[in-house]
């Protein structure tokens, strides 16, 4: 009886370990070699390849690829691109909203979904020497090296 209890605890602390971060959105369309950063180590994204919060999205030459939020938000990455997944929340039970990025180098398209428009203050898209703040529903921004 004891050793069964054990092994049932262990079980159970075995499946939290290896229990998958909640995906907060996923690549929706892609063209070429695109890395996703993750803990250090690199994965080669897909279609459909789910995302999660400090994911770090990277296109190649003659590459591109577009991320859809859970809000519908759309983010399209141009060839040599860099950009960060700082903070996601979508909560609407909570009211809980929020979508931080970090575009290091490169170009991309923002297309709003449902944050931007009901939480502004809390949509940021940083670069290397500025953070714009999002208060419409679509731009296209480039960072330059």
């Amino acid at each position: 009886m004891r050793l069964s209890l054990i092994i049932v605890l262990f079980l159970f602390t075995l499946n939290n370990l290896f229990a998958e971060v909640e995906s907060i959105g996923k690549i929706k369309s892609l063209k070429g070699t695109v890395s996703i950063i993750r803990n250090g180590s690199s994965i080669t994204a897909k279609l459909g390849t789910k995302l999660q919060v400090k994911d770090e999205i990277v296109t190649s030459r003659n590459s591109d690829c577009s991320i859809l939020f859970k809000d519908n938000t759309m983010i399209s990455l141009d060839e040599n691109t860099t950009y960060i997944i700082v903070a996601y929340n979508y909560n609407p039970k909570k009211s809980n909203y929020e979508l931080k990025g970090e575009v290091k180098t490169g170009k991309i398209l923002f297309n709003s979904g449902k944050i931007p428009k009901i939480a502004s203050n809390n949509v940021n898209i940083k670069t290397p020497s500025a953070i714009i703040g999002v208060k419409g529903t679509k731009f296209v921004m480039e960072v330059n090296k």
